[in-house]
This record gives C-alpha cells, sequence and structure tokens, in this order.
C-alpha cells in the first residue's frame, strides 16, 4: 500500500491537472502450435522516454515500487495455462530513481508478452485484460487496463482428420486453370515486417546457443564463476558492451541476492570472435561474438559455501534473418565444484528458460503474472483510481 499513497500525492500535482497520457499501446495476436494448443501474443509499443515494468520483479510488497504488468484472464473452463508467462524486447535491469533507487526491470520501446494455452472449447473467445503502468523521467501515470479477446476457431479446422482425399469441385479447377492463364500482377511495395515480430522465435526451435557453466577456488574466499556459450554455425550472441536502445539485447548476468556471497568486481569476457560496427539487422552499431566460445568471467567473495549462487543470463542471439531473445537459469555449488542449468524448454518460446517453479525464483514473485480465475486483487486496485481520479475531477 506504501506505493499507493506515493502515487495519490504525486499524481495531483503531475498527472489529474491535465489530460492523462497513454505511452503504451497494445495489440493482441494468437497463433497456432499443434493440436489444441495456440500461443496469446500481447504486444506493446512504449512511446520514446516511457517505461513500463515487468512482470519480473525482485522488491517486495513494502517497498515503495512501480505496479508490474499482469495479465489477467476470466474465468472459463473453455481452457487452460500451459506453462508460465514469457518474455521479450528491450528489457533492463537498473535503479529507478522515482522510486528509491531500487532496482527495478523495465521496458522501452517495446515488449512482448506470450503465453501457451490449451484449448477445450473452440466456440468461446479467452477474454481479460492486460493492467500496466508508465513512467518517464518526471512522473508515473496510474496503471490502466486494455482489454483482450482471442476467438480461436482455428481449432475447430486444425483438429479435425481427413481419412481420405476429398473430391475437388469441377468448378473450381476450371477456376484455377483460368488464373493461371493470367499475367502476373505487377509487384507493390510489401510493408514492412513489425519489429516486434521479428523477434518472435519459431515454435519448438531449440536454441543454437549452448551454455556451459564452471567454477575453480581462487584463494580463502574468492572464487571465479565462469559461463562459456557456444554458438551454432550464422549465429550471433551480443557482448555487455552493446547498447540495448534501438539495438539488440546485450548479454546480461542477474544473480539472486544473498548474504552468503558478494560479487566482485564487473563481468569480464573474452575468446570467440568478437566484431563491432553497424549491424545489419539493427541499423545501429553494437559488439557481437561471431563464433564461440565466448568465456564470460565473474568473482565472487563466497561467506558460506553450503549455499549455491544462482541467477540466470539474458541474451539476444541472431542470423541473417531473424534474431530471439532467451534466458537461461544457472547454480554455482562452489563447495561441491558443481555448477550446472536448468534444461527445462519455456513452453512460451521453446527455447531453454528459467524453470519458474524452482521456489528460490517464485519466492521473488510478489504479484501474480495473469490469473485464470480469481481477479479481486487486480480490479479493486482500479477500482481505487477510478475513486483517486474522480474525486480529483470533482474538486
Amino acid at each position: 500500500m506504501r506505493y499507493l499513497l506515493f502515487f495519490t500525492a504525486s499524481l495531483f500535482s503531475s498527472v489529474l491537472l491535465g489530460q492523462i497520457e497513454n505511452p503504451v499501446h497494445w495489440s493482441f495476436e494468437s497463433r497456432h502450435i499443434e493440436g489444441n494448443e495456440f500461443e496469446l501474443i500481447f504486444k506493446a509499443k512504449i512511446d520514446d522516454g516511457w517505461k513500463t515494468y515487468s512482470p519480473f520483479q525482485e522488491y517486495g510488497e513494502d517497498d515503495i515500487a512501480p505496479i508490474p504488468t499482469g495479465i489477467y484472464y476470466d474465468e472459463g473452463d473453455h481452457f487452460e495455462a500451459v506453462g508460465k508467462l514469457g518474455e521479450a524486447g528491450n528489457r533492463k535491469v537498473a535503479q529507478e530513481p522515482l522510486f528509491d533507487n531500487i532496482n527495478v526491470a523495465y521496458f522501452t520501446k517495446n515488449a512482448i508478452f506470450t503465453q501457451r494455452v490449451k484449448v477445450k472449447d473452440g466456440s468461446q473467445a479467452i477474454t481479460g485484460y492486460v493492467e500496466s503502468m508508465a513512467c518517464d523521467e518526471e512522473k508515473c501515470l496510474p496503471p490502466s487496463s486494455v482489454d483482450f479477446s482471442f476467438k480461436l476457431e482455428a481449432l475447430k479446422t486444425n483438429s479435425t482428420a481427413l481419412s481420405s482425399k476429398p473430391a475437388v469441385d469441377k468448378k473450381i479447377v476450371e477456376a484455377v486453370e483460368e488464373n493461371i492463364k493470367k499475367p502476373a500482377p505487377d509487384l507493390t511495395e510489401v510493408e514492412p515486417i513489425d519489429e516486434l515480430e521479428a523477434i518472435l522465435p519459431p515454435a519448438g526451435m531449440e536454441s543454437p546457443v549452448q551454455w556451459t557453466f564452471d567454477s575453480k577456488k581462487l584463494n580463502g574466499q574468492e572464487y571465479e564463476l565462469l559461463f562459456i556459450a557456444n554458438m551454432e554455425k550464422g549465429w550471433t550472441i551480443y557482448s555487455q558492451h552493446t547498447s540495448p536502445d534501438d539495438g539488440p539485447i546485450p548479454t546480461e548476468f542477474h544473480f539472486e541476492a544473498g548474504g552468503h556471497y558478494e560479487l566482485s568486481g564487473a563481468t569480464l569476457e573474452e575468446g570467440g570472435k568478437k566484431k563491432s560496427g553497424i549491424d545489419p539487422f539493427f541499423g545501429v552499431e553494437v559488439v557481437k561474438f561471431t563464433e564461440g566460445p565466448v568465456t564470460f568471467r565473474q568473482k565472487v567473495k563466497v561467506q558460506d559455501s553450503s549455499q549455491p549462487i544462482t541467477g540466470y543470463v539474458t541474451y539476444m542471439v541472431c542470423d541473417d534473418s531473424k534474431c530471439m531473445p532467451a534466458d537461461i537459469e544457472f547454480s554455482f555449488d562452489v563447495a561441491g565444484g558443481i555448477a550446472g542449468q536448468v534444461t527445462t524448454i519455456d513452453p512460451a518460446s521453446g527455447l531453454r528458460g528459467i524453470d519458474q517453479t524452482v521456489p528460490s525464483i517464485r519466492a521473488t514473485y510478489v504479484e501474480p503474472l495473469g490469473n485464470c480465475g480469481e481477479e479481486n486483487v487486480a480490479r479493486n486496485s482500479s477500482l481505487l483510481w477510478t475513486f483517486i481520479l474522480g474525486f480529483a475531477g470533482g474538486l
């Protein structure tokens, strides 16, 4: 509740005196995966200078903090969610000056959220709403919600098996033959592909980057963690020193906070074939690795070696025609000399990803990502904002 009081005071002086802006523009799509499974796609285009916040945050309930993006479904037994929510886009993690400089995960320019669902009755739409908050450098807007509706009628045709070839209507054959005789039309300008669409991976595609992890003791309480990336031929990953503005997602390492260790210095990168210059895919200057293995090194000082050091890597992998954002969880047992990764496949993206059922990860989520039933928490928040804005308008 502390952040609500903070917003109430600030919005009276900045937002309520003028017209409420709408810097986050939502659109919704779906695609058929196989059988009765579909992927719901929630796209956000964010105006320059604005940001909206990831569903995955590390701050607690008592922190003065922004409201994370939430996707809430109306109750129904005609579908069920499969796996966890996936996210991609221009994601960053940094201190937020508007909220006492706490670390937050946010998106600028664009964001994509994906959720795989299993449809039991294609005649009924999957409905609900997305709630998100937008902030710029000076102010935050109250959370806004946008309704969505997915009518997955393709289920009826895609799930129907054809036992034999149907007879072809003679009129159809004649019409096709007539069209073949006609000259081909002149080529016209093709509408450019949507930037967000370009980064969506094909369903079920394996990651072209293989990660291995290792650790070694240096002296006393100091250890070095090794993150080694090997890319398949034709694929690249991006350096930590690539700017994410208008470009690819750089490789970044996110460590779960704990009193049993502390980081020593910055993460170093070495090896592989490193290039810098204008990237033809993004049209901006980047630093990338075109061949592996690439080794990232991070020194840590360990106070309690019986507890694992955990976290995840976020990165983007590209070839000449497409790019795919991805993440992978790691765990280092420095006492036992064991390091590894979670190898579950993220059902939303088809790539190896973070296993959201790991208790240490789940414990950091202070708000639900979605709701296939009860909506009291989210709806009450929206009603509170309606009361605040209505009260201000009557002053």
